[in-house]
Parts: structure tokens; C-alpha cells; sequence
């Protein structure tokens, strides 16, 4: 599918990315710049990144969210779970949360099991009795 970047407008064939090849380059040497930054000076805040890399809040804070970087942030810049509002370094929830959900999803799977057994239970004793 030929699509323009959203980047540069340039036309480009589109696979995957809605960005073309020489823009997902670029980004991925912002990336490595920031994570190479981050790897030698680990306590570093958000503003000593944006500072020696030249790359955007914004962007630095969507990597983040992404789970691409490890970067824990603290006071306005600090990244917090979207549920409790915990300050995490990476994602969109904390791990405490994460788990509440999962046991969460693991649980009504479970009731949705138990509800379909007694549904076919009870359609089978039905036809039984039909047959008779």
C-alpha cells in the first residue's frame, strides 16, 4: 500500500510503520542515542537527556510508555501507573496493577467457563428429555 510518511509527507511504500525507511532510520539513531545516554549516565534526569541528545520530552516520554526504556522520571516529569498513580519507569500501569488485572481477566475467564458448562449441562438434559 503506498501511503505518505507522517513524518516527512514523503510517498512511500507502507508495510507496517506509517513512517518511511529513512525516517524510522533517523528515529532509530534518536533512539539509540537516548538509550546509549541513559546506559552511561544511569541516574540522569529528563532534562540532562534532552539536553546532551537533542531529542524531544514528548518523544523520550512515549518510549517510556512503550516499554522501550528504563528511565524512572521524578516530579512533573515522572511517568505514573494510568490506575493507582504510582510512579513507574516504564509502561502504562504498575506491576501491582498489572497483576490485579490479569487475576482480574483470569477470573471472569473462569466464571465464563463455569457458565458455559451449566449452559450445555442443561441443554443436553433438555434434549434427554425431549427424547423420551
Amino acid at each position: 500500500m503506498v501511503a505518505n510518511c507522517l513524518k516527512c509527507r514523503k510517498i512511500f511504500n507502507k508495510i507496517k510503520s506509517p513512517i518511511c525507511p529513512e525516517c524510522q532510520k533517523k528515529e532509530e539513531e534518536l533512539f539509540d542515542a537516548v538509550r546509549l545516554f541513559i546506559k552511561e549516565n544511569p541516574n540522569t534526569s529528563m532534562e540532562e537527556v534532552i539536553e546532551e541528545t537533542g531529542v524531544t520530552k514528548k518523544k523520550i516520554i512515549k518510549w517510556i510508555k512503550e516499554k522501550k526504556l528504563d528511565l524512572v522520571l521524578t516530579g512533573e516529569n515522572a511517568i505514573r501507573c494510568s490506575k493507582c498513580g504510582v510512579v513507574i519507569s516504564s509502561g502504562n500501569i504498575c506491576e501491582k496493577c498489572s497483576k490485579s488485572f490479569i487475576d482480574t481477566v483470569n477470573s471472569l475467564q473462569s466464571k465464563v467457563v463455569v457458565e458455559k458448562e451449566k449452559r450445555l449441562s442443561h441443554a443436553m438434559e433438555t434434549a434427554k428429555r425431549r427424547r423420551k
